[in-house]
């Protein structure tokens, strides 16, 4: 009994905020490169690391540029560059792989789509404007309250994604990390996520 009551504790701190799926951060990046071919994905996962604490269920109802504390190792890091948020959010599929990746998808298409009449969009800005990035991702987050025929409780969820943009050292891609490896490499430090 204790150890259900340890996995039920302990269970959504293990899944929350975390980096995008493996084969999911390489499809974003290439659909990132077909708006800013100078853009890749930070393989050092640094800008995953600090997006997490961004990508929590109390900004569930913010969208669009997210205000990014500027630490003192971003300077180090990434010269005078800011680092630059961008929160999306869409109602949530589910809570495994699969679904949590079609939410990701979801979001990023939004993210990359133009509009003819609407040639304005701060997502494609940010991702015109930056040569790194990193995102994490918080499904499941409850946020909606309301009741169904029989008068019972359901609970909407929300699928949260952070993804932090910079533009690398000296205009670099981020200050001359190593190039992208084949994630089927296993001392690709990509590898894991869920």
């Amino acid at each position: 009994m204790k150890l259900l009551l340890l996995v039920c504790v302990l269970l959504p701190a293990v899944l929350a905020r975390r980096a995008f799926p493996i084969q999911t951060d390489i499809d974003v990046e290439k659909l990132f490169q077909r708006t800013n071919a100078n853009i890749d994905y930070d393989d050092t996962n640094y800008l995953v690391d600090e997006a997490g604490p961004y990508a929590v269920c109390e900004n569930v109802e913010k969208s669009g540029q997210l205000t990014v504390l500027q630490k003192a190792e971003y300077k180090e890091k990434f010269g005078d560059n800011r680092v630059v948020g961008m929160i999306g959010t869409v109602r949530s599929s589910g809570l495994t792989r699969t679904p949590v990746k079609a939410d990701i998808n979801s979001i990023m298409a939004e993210w990359t789509r133009t509009d003819r009449f609407n040639t304005r969009n701060e997502y494609r800005d940010q991702i015109n404007n930056a040569n790194v990035f990193g995102c994490a991702v918080e499904p499941g987050c409850r946020h909606n309250y309301r009741r169904d025929r029989e008068n019972r409780e359901i609970h909407d969820t929300t699928t949260i994604v952070v993804c932090l943009f910079c533009r690398g050292r000296d205009g670099g891609r981020d200050g001359g990390r190593e190039a992208v490896r084949d994630p089927r490499d296993p001392r690709d430090p990509r590898r894991g996520g869920f």
